[in-house]
């Protein structure tokens, strides 16, 4: 990638990331890691963000690029799909139709959990649970 093309990209991350990362301070990092890095780690032209944040960590450098840092740990921590979000939403869908709208919130949370981890609750022992079950919740006096 161009130094422009890097500039540009990293200034629109700092416009995102206002917050957490300063515009012209990263613009400047990204320029001098882009010319520094393969010499301190070697070939990183495959290396992935993880990569880079542990290089950095490991050669102690995290304090002569702290933008960069951040970027990478922004980048390390973003969820890359919505797969799971979605999957609960549906289920939570399939659950409460029009004829369950009055479940209590409790109830709709429980339910859900078993559908959407149906697979671990086909596995369950039943007969055990309600054992456990009794014994905790007996009120029998013992004499």
């Amino acid at each position: 990638m161009s130094i422009e093309e890097l500039q540009k990209y990293g200034a629109d991350l700092a416009r995102k990331y206002e917050r957490d990362l300063s515009a012209v301070e990263f613009c400047q990092e990204l320029y001098v890691f882009k010319e520094q890095a393969p010499l301190l780690f070697g070939d990183i032209e495959k290396a992935n963000g993880f990569y880079l944040l542990q290089q950095i960590y490991e050669h102690d450098l995290h304090d002569a690029f702290p933008n960069i840092c951040i970027a990478l740990r922004i980048y390390s921590t973003l969820p890359t799909t919505s797969a799971s979000c979605e999957r609960s939403f549906s289920k939570l869908k399939l659950i409460k139709n029009y004829l369950r709208s009055s479940m209590s919130q409790e109830r709709l949370s429980s339910l859900a959990i078993l559908a959407i981890e149906n697979r671990i609750a086909h596995e369950l022992n039943y007969d055990m649970a309600i054992d456990l079950f009794a014994e905790q919740k007996a009120r029998r006096v013992k004499l």
